[in-house]
């Protein structure tokens, strides 16, 4: 009894240990598949030189992305901007009041790009209001209960009032953009102003037109800054680039100290995949290793068995 047991348990606990961390590695490699169009999305950032020194950032100015539907290989694009994440916004519906840190700001593209299913709303008119907003099911519920919270007002910041124009699912758990509201860009100071290329505030995502070449909207972009740029760049030396990096790479890719959000780092997938590989083979090893024992300590009963007239198949 205790031989099976401990086989048993050891292997067991070796399987159950590997496909838990197998479980783990799919979920973090599958991070913003979801979205329909994630094989076409791109999020550019900045980098540039002046006097010598190297910067890069994961955001960029507002002047991109209107720069970006001039080129025909864009679908489209949007920007996003999470500012509550530094100063949390203070929300108030009725007797409720709450700090909030995921309070989101985007173009009225945000649901073309990104695959968010909406509950309740259009998802073409949600973002087209000012001071309109989606919140999450999960905000829903804890403002609203089981009222529908479609036309009703929430204060932001004591000042502003904010009219919920749609209900959407909560972000999966392997999306990048992780808001509990989503409003519309022109409703903060900052979207109000004249587009700038010299005030990065946000994360920039285009989509690239289906069957486009990257290398020609990459190419053609680069042209468009350099012009817009020309004036400021004087050192021989000095430049002001865009990268393109896919969605779905960034969560385990990116290598930006100030990323908006939580990310991971792709070693972390190999370190654990290794582990998961040596922790099979130890409990494979031990299993043989006491079966083997087991089978060796039986030799005498098998040769008795073998006297006595046992088949192979009786043996086995």
């Amino acid at each position: 009894f205790s031989y099976s047991l401990i086989n048993i348990f050891g292997l067991g606990l070796g399987l159950a240990t590997c496909l838990l961390l197998v479980t783990w590695i799919r979920h973090e490699l599958s991070y913003d598949e979801f979205h329909t169009k994630a094989d076409r999305i791109y999020r550019l950032s900045l980098e540039y030189a002046s006097g010598g020194q190297v910067g890069r950032t994961s955001v960029s100015p507002s002047a991109l992305l209107p720069a970006l539907f001039t080129i025909p290989e864009t679908e489209t694009g949007v920007r996003v901007f999470n500012q509550s994440a530094w100063h949390p916004y203070i929300v108030k519906y009725e007797d409720k009041l709450f700090q909030e840190n995921k309070f989101f700001v985007a173009d009225s593209t945000f649901f073309d790009v990104f695959s968010f299913e909406l509950i309740k709303g259009n998802p073409r008119t949600a973002l087209t209001e000012p001071y309109g907003v989606v919140l999450t099911e999960r905000m829903a519920k804890k403002y609203f209960g089981n009222e529908d919270p479609i036309g009703n007002i929430l204060q932001v910041n004591t000042s502003q009032n904010y009219t919920i124009t749609g209900v959407s699912e909560n972000p999966p758990t392997n999306s990048l953009i992780q808001f509990d509201f989503i409003a519309l860009l022109s409703s903060i100071r900052l979207g109000q102003r004249e587009p700038s290329w010299w005030s990065a505030n946000y994360q920039t995502f285009v989509v690239l037109q289906q069957g486009g070449d990257l290398k020609n909207l990459i190419r053609k972009t680069d042209a468009i800054v350099q012009k817009a740029v020309a004036s400021e760049i004087t050192g021989e030396n000095d430049y002001v680039r865009y990268n393109f990096m896919p969605l779905t790479d960034i969560y385990l890719r990116s290598d930006f100290e100030n990323e908006p959000e939580i990310v991971s780092d792709i070693k972390y997938i190999y370190i654990f995949s290794t582990i998961a590989i040596l922790i099979v083979i130890i409990a494979c090893i031990n299993y043989i290793n006491r079966a083997t024992g087991r089978a060796a300590d039986r030799a005498k009963e098998v040769g008795i068995r073998k006297v006595v007239g046992a088949l192979l198949k009786q043996l086995f």
